[in-house]
């Protein structure tokens, strides 16, 4: 697969020129669709995306999620994503919201959200009463003392859905599970050992083990290894760095080691993956 026209990074959208402090609004339309941003990219915000017509399907973290009329998608801080195809009577709407505006509760749930990979099934009247606030969050943008208060009720909306999906078992295990995750985001590249976790976490070992077999089916080793891949392959499919390069950066002095590894997760070598991508 020709590298020549990536990044060496992964592009990271930032909030930092919008118009109104830790936010945007923008309608979708199918006129308007093929100029959005189609390249793979992070965002450093959260994104809502409400459907009011037709459908659409956005690719989060190597999976494809079908986005239909009453439907919603929230994309979390750092989730490599980019749309994949609309129909030709797509309409809807998309919100960028900073972080410091989801409280750790929101953050959480966003979390849990995240976890399933699925758009988000919304009551009737929610999404009517979504899309009348999109419409007047466009309309009134440029008062922040009118745009913010709407913004955050969108926020809260879709949050509340979000709840009221969330699974409501093993609660603690799906705590535990969060935290975890969240300090793999930071200590992934210098921290392999399941016991390091855990004492993070100050829990013992084997109850990591058992919250995190409990929530994904993987033990502490392999979700770290499936961590790992995951990542790798964003980078061989985004990124110009090479093989070599990506492992170093995820911690692997040894790239016969790191190699090995990706081979036994993804069947194939990391060389190998990259050349079979489309």
């Amino acid at each position: 697969m020709n590298t020549q026209n990536k990044p060496e990074k992964i592009p990271f959208l930032t909030l930092t020129d919008a118009a109104v402090p830790g936010l945007f609004v923008k309608s979708i339309q199918r006129e308007g669709h093929n100029r959005m941003k189609t390249f793979a990219h992070r965002d450093e915000y959260y994104m809502i995306v409400l459907i009011t017509q037709g459908c659409a399907s956005v690719s989060v973290d190597f999976e494809e999620i079908t986005v239909s009329c009453g439907e919603a998608v929230i994309v979390a801080p750092s989730q490599v994503h980019f749309p994949n195809h609309a129909s030709e009577d797509i309409e809807g709407w998309i919100l960028g919201i900073a972080a410091e505006y989801f409280s750790e509760k929101e953050r959480d749930m966003t979390a849990r959200y995240s976890m399933d990979h699925c758009s988000l099934a919304l009551e009737r009247n929610i999404s009517a009463d979504l899309g009348v606030l999109f419409e007047m969050l466009a309309r009134h943008f440029d008062n922040y003392q009118v745009s913010l208060p709407l913004a955050l009720s969108i926020k809260g909306l879709v949050i509340s859905s979000v709840m009221a999906g969330c699974r409501k078992d093993n609660d603690r295990f799906i705590s535990i599970v969060l935290r975890f995750k969240n300090l793999l985001t930071t200590e992934l590249k210098r921290e392999k050992s399941p016991s390091a976790y855990a004492g993070m976490l100050n829990i013992t070992e084997g109850y990591l083990n058992e919250a995190v077999r409990r929530v994904t089916g993987m033990n502490v080793s392999a979700y770290i290894r499936y961590q790992v891949v995951t990542e790798a392959k964003r980078e061989l499919m985004y990124t110009s760095l090479s093989a070599k390069e990506i492992a170093y950066s995820l911690g692997y002095d040894d790239y016969v080691y790191f190699s090995k590894l990706f081979k036994k997760a993804a069947g194939v070598s990391p060389v190998e993956y990259r050349k079979n991508l489309k």
